[in-house]
């Protein structure tokens, strides 16, 4: 039997070698990109977070991670996850390590998890890049828990392709279809670490009428989500 590879140092993760940040930073202040904010990050958290994963910043996984709290799009619409922001310093923000716990996709912990969530959306979608928990076509790739729907839907994208649709792609096409749920142009938008909640459920019969919302914690929509989802 092959004994597991030993876990990498910090030293070994945080590569000085080709960045993936630099890249990532060329894209945010692209100014044909999409709007965005990058939140620092947690300097506690950061090194901790990047051994979880054991992935190095040669990726744009690892670099986000590590090198922010996590970067808001479309004024807060979109949101990439990172180290995550303390609740005191005022722009708090969610780890993705700690969320993906929460979450149960380290629930192996000798195994690499079967699902890693990496970004979600005001309205209640949540992406997610495929370790196998959404079968082995796709394997690496994101895909995407919509807030009108209870199935994983695949993106056909790797996780850096979609960090770069993030930046470049048309996100407003991609929910022109959830537009009856809440609009581009309507403030406030929720939180970090909030989103919608709808009533009637959007993907329940009863949806297609007026809905009412109201911002709610987002891990209150991923435990009722989570549990339906296939």
């Amino acid at each position: 039997m092959t004994e597991p590879a030993a876990p990498r140092s910090i030293d070994q993760l945080v590569v000085r070698d080709d960045p993936a940040w630099p890249l990532v930073l060329s894209w945010a202040s692209d100014p044909e990109a999409n709007p965005s904010r990058i939140l620092p990050p947690d300097p506690q958290h950061r090194d901790p977070a990047l051994l979880r994963l054991q992935v190095t910043t040669r990726s744009p996984l690892g670099a986000i991670v590590h090198e922010s709290g996590g970067i808001a799009l479309h004024g807060g619409w979109l949101r990439l996850l990172g180290s995550g922001r303390p609740a005191e310093t005022g722009d708090g923000a969610r780890s993705l390590v700690r969320w993906n716990e929460d979450a149960g996709a380290f629930a192996d912990p000798e195994a690499p998890p079967a699902f890693l969530l990496v970004a979600d959306d005001i309205l209640g979608g949540f992406f997610a890049l495929n370790g196998g928990r959404f079968g082995p076509d796709g394997l690496g790739q994101v895909f995407y828990l919509a807030p009108d729907g209870l199935a994983w839907e695949p993106l056909e994208l790797s996780h850096t392709d979609f960090v770069h649709w993030c930046f470049f792609g048309d996100t407003r096409a991609f929910y022109a279809d959830l537009s009856g749920l809440y609009g581009w142009e309507e403030r406030p938008y929720p939180g970090f670490d909030q989103a919608f909640s709808f009533y009637p459920l959007p993907w329940s019969a009863e949806a297609g009428g007026g809905v009412s919302r109201r911002a709610v914690p987002i891990d209150e929509l991923w435990r009722l989500k989570s549990e339906l989802a296939s």
